[in-house]
């Protein structure tokens, strides 16, 4: 072990880089004294001696700006004076026995260097060598008494430990109190917590609800066998407040007679490993402490991070670890523990453990309802108000809960809940705010928090499914039965009625290619505020490829990774998930959507089930476009939708399309309606125009009509009309662009010259992109 301590050595580390970044030519020590005042081993002792901290920080920061060079280059040097107080500190410590040097012996050597002005800094603000001295004193005889305890846990040698089991197990002083002082031994090791007296003494906050599962870990207590209790749940539900919440109740009395006057002790299995640098010390001081435990009926053992049991402390190729130390004593009952892990880590680590999982009775933590989250908020109101210093508004808990619910999926409430209201408290006190939270505050920090727009919260509130429909109408034109079946489906499950565990619509959106399918998916996904969640199913044609979306199965490689499909929608389970191109999946893609139309549900093979409920599901398909081309027979006219369905229904299978909301078919393009959609994409071109370059854009009602007749095309739908002003309009902007004639302010104007070409004119000249009128090549379908 290093004589210096590690926090000094840190320090000292600290000062040089200091002295480096202010361009210092030499380490004085009255910079080492400067950032020694941080230090946490000398903290305690400034605050004990009420020595001015702010007046000897004034007085060092001075000397280091008006009497210490700046260097020219090179790195800074230590003085000599700074050498010696570095040796003198090492030799104090040697010769008074300590274990390591700290900065206390620095600052009492550096008062050996009478001529410095960092001992007359010292002197002048309180610290005199006397005082120093004397609280050394005091500290040393504390390490004295401290030491002794830990030799009177650690017990006698191993050759007399027999003897000592047959005495009745570990010394102790004669007249203490083995339960109140078995406490204080644990925690002078730095290996527990006590939940019960820190609850007794206000310390522990209580916690609020949850008192369904509490009844059920108190059940469990008062058990003869199995009375272990292990909480399952995803980070953040809760668990540890549901332990919280039992040191409290028997902190009350509120407990059964068999509870009365427990300890709980929470343990740290990462504590217990710390510093066991042999083989054999970590199963010693396990052995050591749940012995302890054991011999005190009081005591119940929190263990937080349970599954950190499982290999614990075990040498590598060895089948010893803290698991298998501690199953003796569950299995006989003069242990009680109380575990909690998640779901995960549960799967990863213990699932095998059959053997330590006997002795354990698993309850479930799940995330609590929205309800139940706002009373549990309702209780940290007033400490976060007494925190932050700001009132909070009666809508602040219902909204807080509301908002982190919708917008920050990858975690749980009420953990993110608080967080939220938390986050809102501290933007507004960093800001100087004195203005109460209230929703507003909120909705400007879960925007902050999940990275989306501010606009796309507010869409995400229920004002947002009034104007769906016209939302909808402006983006895609031509298919008012798609929309309409959309927006009813989407108000209905708002309602919230009927109790049915589905997603929120399952359609299949049917027709020829470029008529607005994807284009409809993504409208909706922005008018709700949603996450786009797409598949191209092209990917998934081969069996073996659909194992992704799930996840692999045991002995292939990808296995304890989840799948690509349910890990996305449980990050964003607000999401419209497009699959694309649905009719080039394997047959088992089919299969797998069944249970998720049906139960709103996908189980992985890890064993986690991804809710579907608030997804919205839309699978395109071509299926049937091809009856399109074909002319009517004899004087019959119009859309053949008895061809084009009855493909559809040679796709799916009769099981399949009866778990559907509704097949929606999508008609072809007429001129009128290509006409809307060379608007609309005019406008988003200017749109990007003026925020890129800051330019306006004009095109001419002549190259309008010509980009009518020859984009419009009843077979490929929009897509030639896009290609086709990319390859006139915007390519040449591009041009004008690379030869510098875009200047922001100005404009440009796509007009048809009398000659049949095309014109792109800006401030600067003028580039005539000639027309070249070409058989538009079938692209590919979807």
């Amino acid at each position: 072990m290093s004589l210096i301590a590690p926090e000094l050595e840190e320090n000292i580390q600290f000062t040089f880089r200091d002295a480096r970044e202010r361009g210092l030519e030499h380490v004085t020590i009255e910079h080492l004294v400067l950032c020694l005042l941080d230090g946490r081993d000398v903290r305690p002792m400034l605050r004990g001696l009420a020595v001015d901290r702010r007046g000897l920080r004034q007085d060092l920061e001075r000397f280091l700006e008006q009497r210490v060079p700046q260097r020219g280059s090179g790195e800074p040097r230590p003085t000599p004076a700074f050498a010696r107080a570095i040796r003198r500190a090492l030799d104090q410590g040697k010769n008074g026995g300590a274990r390591q040097v700290t900065g206390i012996h620095v600052l009492y050597a550096i008062h050996h260097e009478p001529e410095s002005f960092a001992a007359r800094y010292m002197e002048k603000n309180g610290l005199t060598p006397r005082r120093v001295a004397s609280w050394m004193d005091t500290a040393q005889e504390q390490q004295h008494v401290l030491q002794r305890r830990r030799s009177a846990l650690r017990g006698p040698r191993l050759e007399d430990r027999a003897g000592e089991r047959r005495g009745g197990g570990l010394p102790h002083e004669e007249g203490e109190d083995e339960g109140l002082e078995s406490s204080a031994r644990l925690r002078d090791l730095g290996l527990t917590a006590e939940l019960t007296s820190a609850a007794r003494e206000g310390k522990l906050e209580r916690p609020c609800g949850r008192d369904a599962l509490l009844d059920s870990v108190l059940r469990v207590l008062c058990r003869r066998y199995k009375s272990n209790p292990l909480l399952l749940g995803a980070p953040g539900v809760g668990k540890t407040a549901v332990v919280h919440a039992l040191a409290h109740r028997i902190a009350g009395g509120d407990v059964p007679p068999a509870l009365q006057d427990m300890e709980i002790l929470e343990i740290s299995i990462g504590g217990l490993v710390a510093g066991t640098k042999y083989r054999g010390d970590f199963e010693q001081r396990l052995k050591r402490l749940v012995e302890h435990v054991a011999q005190h009926k009081r005591a119940l053992v929190f263990l937080d991070e349970f599954h950190a049991l499982a290999g614990a402390g075990a040498v590598a190729g060895g089948a010893l670890d803290a698991a298998s130390i501690l199953k003796p004593y569950l299995a006989s009952g003069k242990m009680r523990c109380i575990g909690a892990t998640t779901h995960a880590e549960f799967a990863r680590h213990l699932a095998k453990d059959a053997s330590l999982l006997r002795r354990f009775q698993r309850i479930e933590v799940p995330e609590p309802s929205v309800a139940e989250a706002e009373t549990i908020l309702a209780t940290f109101t007033e400490r976060l108000e007494n925190h932050h210093g700001l009132a909070i508004a009666p809508d602040a808990v219902p909204a807080a809960v509301r908002l982190a619910q919708r917008f920050l999926p990858q975690r749980r409430l009420p953990d993110k809940a608080i967080d939220l209201l938390d986050e809102a408290g501290a933007a507004a006190a960093l800001a100087g705010s004195d203005a109460p939270i209230d929703a507003a505050a909120l909705s400007r920090t879960v925007a902050r928090m999940s990275g989306k727009s501010a606009a796309a919260i507010e869409r995400g509130g229920s004002r947002s499914l009034n104007r769906l429909g016209s939302e909808l109408s402006r983006r895609v034109f031509g298919q008012a039965e798609a929309l309409a079946a959309l927006t009813k489906a989407v108000r209905r499950s708002n309602l919230g009625v009927g109790g049915t565990a589905k997603p929120i619509g399952s359609f299949v959106f049917a027709g020829p290619t470029g008529v607005g399918k994807t284009e409809t998916a993504r409208a909706l996904a922005d008018a709700l505020g949603y996450d786009l969640v797409r598949f191209d199913m092209s990917e998934y044609m081969e069996g073996h490829s659909v194992a992704r979306l799930i996840g692999a199965p045991p002995g292939y490689v990808g296995y304890e990774q989840r799948g690509l499909l349910t890990e996305r929608v449980d990050r964003q389970p607000h999401c419209v998930l497009l699959l694309d191109e649905i009719e080039k999946a394997h047959a088992d893609v089919f299969n797998m959507l069944l249970q998720v139309m049906d139960y709103g549900r996908l189980t992985d093979t890890m064993g986690i089930a991804t809710d579907f409920r608030h997804a919205v599901l839309i699978m395109t398909t071509n299926a049937g476009a091809e009856a399109w081309d074909k002319p009517p027979l004899g004087f019959a006219a119009g859309a053949p939708a008895g061809e084009e369905l009855s493909a559809v229904e040679r796709l799916f299978a009769p099981e399949f399309r009866n778990r559907l909301s509704d097949v929606i078919r999508f008609l072809p393009l007429d001129a009128a309606v290509t006409r809307k959609i060379l608007e609309l994409e005019l406008r988003r071109l200017a749109a990007s125009l003026l925020a890129e370059h800051g330019v306006r854009l004009t095109v001419r009602p002549a190259l309008k009509k010509r980009l009518l007749r020859d984009g419009f095309s009843a077979s490929f739908g929009a897509r030639p009309l896009q290609r086709l002003i990319e390859s006139v309009i915007v390519d040449g902007i591009a041009d004008s662009h690379l030869r510098g004639e875009l200047r922001p302010g100005g404009g440009v104007v796509a007009d048809l010259a009398a000659d049949g070409t095309a014109s792109i004119s800006c401030a600067g000249g003028t580039a005539a992109k000639k027309w070249r009128r070409t058989k538009q090549a079938a692209p590919a379908a979807g």
